[in-house]
């Protein structure tokens, strides 16, 4: 959840005509953002394409091939809403993951009878996605969220007449000028940021003071990391108290967990929901991924089910750190890139002086 969805869910449990329904109209909301955000970058990726199918290289092919794409995206666009919809299922939430699937789909299909080949088209997503990717967009926070309201509104008549009503705190949020109190550089690259030894600190307390802030009750973090996964004992100032982590290489990590859905044509997302269906425990003897994998297709082959072996995965993952787990609990998902972190008076209770001196322990 972003910091506006955070923002938004206090001040939506104060709106009288919202009442018992704040998570529903927030669901729906998130959904209608996610699309919106979805409809632009598949705008961007579209333009990209054509730019790239404008490529010298493609000679005569080049106009079919545009116009090909044209089609295409328009096809895309027309078939985002049901990715984004009540009850759908989608094995990835990345753009790159589920623009990728529908367009290898829609080539598929589209081409007909078209001289150009799939590998040429499949070739210009690739040369475009990267740079769709890691283009910094102008479009701005309330453009978004004004336009996943305007979506919400018009697909339930609850809501609907509530319109005008719930804009009044969208608009508060979206209009709150955030003073930057401290910033913090945190992350496997910090030691790469051009900071101040005393703005630079560990991802590992980073993560038990933002799990406190979000949740004051946190007693431990979960940390799924790429690389690694930590075990965090916070105490009720959110003051890391002790940490475990994994010492092998990426055996139970957010990389293994991500191999082991593939291998079970799952999206990772999707691999939670199908442990909770286990009827019962076995165990995946094998520490490492890809000797996890050979075992797992294995058991898949003599006619396991996914549900048992998901379950086994996981439990594999945080067997070590379950040791070290005291409720309630946070699970934090975080990058090995470097992290800037900027603390803001508004959505802090902290003071600049409180939170100097707890950033110092």
């Amino acid at each position: 959840m972003t910091p506006g969805f955070f923002c938004f869910r206090k001040l939506l449990h104060d709106l009288p005509a919202l009442t018992g329904h704040v998570d529903d109209f927030l669901e729906n909301l998130e959904q209608d953002f996610r699309l919106q955000q979805y409809l632009d970058q598949l705008n961007d990726l579209r333009r990209t394409c054509i730019e790239s199918a404008s490529d010298d290289r493609l000679a005569k092919d080049g106009p079919e091939t545009r116009e090909l794409l044209t089609e295409l995206f328009r096809q895309l666009g027309d078939e985002a809403a049901n990715l984004f919809g009540p009850g759908s299922s989608r094995k990835s939430d990345f753009f790159r993951d589920i623009a990728g699937s529908q367009y290898s789909k829609g080539v598929a299909v589209g081409r007909g009878g078209s001289n150009i080949r799939f590998e040429s088209m499949l070739n210009i997503y690739d040369r475009s996605i990267i740079d769709v990717e890691n283009r910094i967009t102008n479009d701005t926070d309330e453009a978004m969220f004004m336009g996943a309201l305007e979506r919400t509104c018009k697909r339930s008549d609850d809501f609907s007449q509530l319109k005008d009503e719930l804009r009044v705190p969208m608009k508060t949020v979206l209009d709150t000028e955030l003073e930057e109190a401290y910033v913090i550089g945190t992350g496997y690259g910090r030691a790469t940021l051009p900071f101040s030894k005393e703005h630079i600190r560990s991802e590992i307390l980073c993560h038990g003071l933002g799990a406190h802030i979000m949740h004051p009750e946190t007693a431990t973090v979960l940390d799924i990391g790429g690389q690694d996964t930590k075990a965090i004992q916070v105490d009720p100032h959110g003051i890391v108290e002790s940490f475990q982590m994994n010492d092998r290489c990426a055996a139970g990590c957010g990389r293994y967990l991500g191999y082991i859905a593939d291998e079970m044509n799952l999206g990772l997302h999707e691999l939670g929901p199908m442990a909770m269906k286990s009827t019962r425990k076995v165990r995946i003897n094998s520490t490492c991924t890809v000797f996890a994998g050979a075992e797992l297709r294995d058991r898949l082959s003599m006619g396991e089910k996914r549900e048992i072996l998901s379950l086994a995965c996981i439990g594999q993952s945080f067997s070590a750190q379950c040791r070290f787990y005291r409720a309630p609990a946070v699970f934090v998902i975080s990058s090995p890139l470097p992290v800037v972190s900027r603390r803001t008076r508004r959505r802090s209770p902290c003071s600049r002086n409180s939170l100097r001196k707890t950033m110092a322990r």
